[in-house]
């Protein structure tokens, strides 16, 4: 591994250094050799600024430019699993291919359960409703109308391979892999999802129950399943990182440098912030980025 200290002013500013930090990383002029890349340094010294910088820089070196940030939003009361990962859209339109729904007049629309059209209108899709008894604290219950199924009975009584909606909200992403394995846009999502540690979720369960090490690893898979795609040009493909271990348990760090590792033999170039050791020991060449000087 080859260590390189940069002082913390440095930035595409400073003409060449951009430059020079790509040829580190692997890219030339002339071609994109596949490589990785990791910077660490204080907080504070300019490791995201640095991505962010490199991100925009390397249009000139990639076709293919995904960069990920800090941690996103956690969800809401009103997303799922299957709508955080945009599974639930190409879901919904199989089943409104299905003979049941055509014969009923259904739109793949009506199979959503923040609208309505399908929706049960009495817990307006959630499955529970609020209760109330003072002095306890506010909770939840189950619908008593849907019974917790979230949708009508119209909408119930369509079915994908034997699955209504409220039964493949129920199924893990595990389950759902290979229910939907024939699929072309739900496989590869799905797959990423598995490989990064998340077959136990329930396409269901709520965005707002998650953790944030669970949704750090969506994030990821969003990554992951664009380069896992058929047509994924991979030598043309820079992936940037900000902290990919964040909020992660150990274990689940090192499934995701597995995936890293599967992926820098298919030639993908990464670059990374990070403090982890298992993702450091990945890089071809260790950027520490200090407050003073740089040293040669």
């Amino acid at each position: 591994m080859t260590v390189i200290s940069l002082p913390a002013s440095f930035s595409s500013a400073t003409g060449s250094s951009t430059a020079g930090a790509f040829s580190t990383a692997g890219a030339s002029a002339t071609g994109v050799s596949s490589a990785a890349a990791s910077s660490t340094g204080a907080s504070g010294s300019g490791k995201t600024v640095l991505l962010r910088e490199l991100a925009s820089e390397s249009q000139k070196y990639f076709t293919n430019i995904y960069h990920l940030e800090k941690l996103a939003s956690q969800g809401n009361k009103r997303s799922c699993v299957a709508t955080l990962c945009n599974l639930w859209s190409p879901i919904r339109e199989l089943l409104a291919k299905t003979t049941e729904a055509k014969l009923q007049g259904l739109k793949a629309s009506q199979f959503s359960f923040n609208r309505k059209g399908g929706r049960c209108e009495h817990c307006k899709g959630l499955g529970t409703i609020p209760f109330f008894l003072p002095p306890l604290p506010p909770s939840e219950i189950i619908c008593p109308d849907c019974r917790g199924r979230r949708f009508d009975s119209l909408i119930l009584g369509v079915r994908f391979n034997s699955y209504n909606a409220h039964q493949i909200l129920e199924l893990s992403i595990e389950s759902a892999t290979k229910l939907f394995e024939f699929s072309p846009i739900l496989a590869p999502k799905l797959k990423a999802l598995n490989m990064i540690g998340l077959g136990y979720l329930s396409l269901g369960q709520g965005s707002n129950s998650l953790s944030g090490g669970e949704h750090r690893r969506i994030q990821l898979a969003a990554i992951l399943e664009k380069c896992l795609s058929l047509d994924a040009d991979l030598p043309q493909t820079v992936v940037l990182l900000d902290d990919p271990t964040a909020a992660l348990h150990p274990q689940d760090a090192v499934l995701l440098q597995d995936c890293f590792l599967e992926l820098r033999r298919a030639q993908l170039t990464m670059i990374l912030s990070s403090h982890n050791p298992q993702m450091i020991t990945l890089a071809d060449s260790l950027w520490s980025i200090n407050q003073k000087e740089s040293v040669e």
